[in-house]
């Protein structure tokens, strides 16, 4: 048993020389256990005023050596080796007992904004140590510590017309920059201003060249030549390269303002007037208030009123056209003379039918007064004083019979003196039966208008041996009625009212009672002044 014995403590002596007791005594210190290294954070975010920058690496467990360590840039993105950036060693070294490291960059800093520049790098390369394939590449993210200058439209609120045809809405940046700024636009919604048939914007995309500060957006206007209300649209800043938009000014709003004036068709007056005896045509004035860019063409209305169409006056025309750039029609009247003396009459002209873009206006109705030829009707008085032959048919307007008429101012001076240049007093002979009639002529001085007055006329006639008392009436049986005449110009024939009738009634004498006699009643009666 004593050589067995000393077989094992020999062998216990050799593997307590070979280390196997102190591996246990400090397990930290084995260089049995593995060594990771890896990037200490997968992105690292830095400004590029933050120089030098540290990319960190660790090992997931101390080492009894020390630990070499390399890099490489895996990737560029808007960040250029040299030039935005520069490693002070690819290659370090963590001392053993270390758990950290770093590698240095140097940034460059610029004097103006930019997009985020990025780099990527990876360990390439581990000595005394593995290389966690999981967090091998770390993403170093360069910002600007400069902001960018801001862009956006001068104004937010913009007018134009419609006449104008283009619009410059001007965009200016807060100051210039070192890239050219490129810059897009577009419409924004809800406005009611309609794109291409409104307004057209040919172009959305712009360029503010490098060192310049202000641009220009172009928007076409539309002119559709028509009245309508003021429309509005709104441009918007889309995007910017190199420029943030503006919160305030982001957007411009434009009111189109309608230029077009609303197209009013009228006459030229809302009366006229012309002698009946004019020779010349009367025109009366149709006007459109606007040059119009398309045709208007209206009809005429004609409603007669004391004076009718085709007696008093005639229209040449009553339709018409306005072709682009005409405002002035006339409407043509001739008058029509009937070499008689009446009263002033009139008619109206009216706008009865608008085809195209226009309105009418109150001035839409025209009262033509047709005007009697002016005398001094104080002269003719006198001179109206005489004999005269009186005309008249039966009530068939058969048989024509003549009878003498006296007119005179009265049967006394002082009815003369109190009828003069107010009415006649006329007397027949030789008429109804032989019987006179008694009547007067009212005489207006200022128009000469003429108007038949019966007064109470009465005579007596034995017929077959009966007395009867002669009446003469109206077929209205209204002795008191006035009926109206014409007279020539020459006030040398008056013509009573056409188709007026006057009755000779008989009525018995003792009685008054209306006798069935057939009476005698006369129509058409004409005065014509004697030589």
């Amino acid at each position: 048993m004593k050589p067995l014995k000393k077989y094992i403590q020999l062998l216990l002596l050799l593997l307590l020389s070979n280390g196997v007791f102190w591996a246990c005594e400090d397990s930290t210190t084995n260089p049995a256990l593995p060594v990771y290294v890896s990037f200490g954070t997968p992105q690292l975010n830095v400004t590029e005023n933050m120089t030098p920058v540290r990319i960190p690496v660790s090992l997931s467990t101390p080492s009894t050596r020390d630990v070499a360590v390399e890099l490489a840039v895996k990737s560029e993105d808007g960040a250029v080796e040299g030039v935005h950036y520069r490693f002070y060693a690819k290659r370090i070294t963590i001392p053993a007992g270390s758990t950290a490291g770093y590698f240095d960059v140097l940034l460059t800093e610029g004097s103006e904004a930019f997009y985020d520049r990025i780099f990527t790098v990876e360990l390439v390369d581990a000595l005394h140590a593995g290389i966690v394939q999981s967090a091998e590449i770390c993403r170093i993210v360069i910002q600007s510590s400069i902001a960018f200058p801001t862009i956006g439209f001068r104004n937010s609120l913009m007018s134009v017309t419609e006449d104008e045809g283009f619009l410059q809405i001007p965009v200016e940046l807060s100051r210039p920059h070192t890239e050219d700024i490129r810059f897009t636009v577009g419409v924004l919604p809800k406005w009611d201003a309609v794109e291409g048939e409104h307004y057209i914007l040919p172009e959305t995309e712009y360029v503010i060249p490098a060192g310049e500060v202000a641009g220009m957006v172009l928007v076409e206007i539309v002119d559709d030549d028509v009245v309508n209300p003021n429309r509005v649209f709104e441009i918007g800043l889309l995007s910017s390269a190199f420029s943030q938009i503006s919160e305030v000014f982001g957007g411009c709003k434009t009111t189109i303002l309608n230029e077009d004036r609303i197209v009013q068709l009228s006459f030229g007056s809302r009366d006229t007037s012309a002698y009946k005896s004019d020779t010349e045509t009367l025109k009366v004035p149709l006007r459109l208030n606007v040059v119009q860019k398309t045709p208007v063409s209206v009809v005429i209305g004609v409603r007669d009123g004391e004076a009718v169409e085709g007696e008093h006056f005639s229209v040449a025309a009553t339709e018409f056209t306005f072709l682009p750039g005409e405002t002035l029609k006339e409407v043509e009247i001739e008058m029509i003379d009937n070499d008689r003396i009446d009263i002033d009459r009139s008619f109206e002209l009216y706008i009865r039918q608008i085809t195209g873009s226009a309105e009418k206006t109150k001035d839409s109705l025209c009262t033509v007064t047709v005007v009697n030829d002016r005398f001094d009707f104080r002269q003719l008085y006198d001179d109206m004083m005489g004999e005269w032959t009186m005309t008249q048919t039966d009530a068939e307007g058969r048989s024509p019979k003549t009878a003498t008429i006296i007119i005179s101012g009265g049967d006394t001076p002082e009815e003369e003196d109190a009828n003069y240049l107010k009415k006649f007093i006329c007397r027949t002979t030789g008429s109804y039966y032989n019987t006179p009639i008694k009547y007067t002529l009212n005489f207006d001085v200022n128009t000469g208008a003429i108007t038949v007055q019966l007064l109470e006329t009465v005579s007596s006639r034995v017929y077959q041996n009966v007395l009867y008392n002669i009446k003469f009436e109206y077929s209205s049986s209204n002795q008191t009625q006035t009926l109206p005449t014409t007279a020539s110009k020459d006030f040398r024939t008056i013509t009573w009212q056409p188709g007026a009738v006057l009755n000779a009634i008989f009525y018995y004498a003792d009685t008054d009672v209306r006798a069935s006699l057939r009476d005698y009643s006369i129509r058409d009666v004409v005065l014509t002044k004697n030589k």
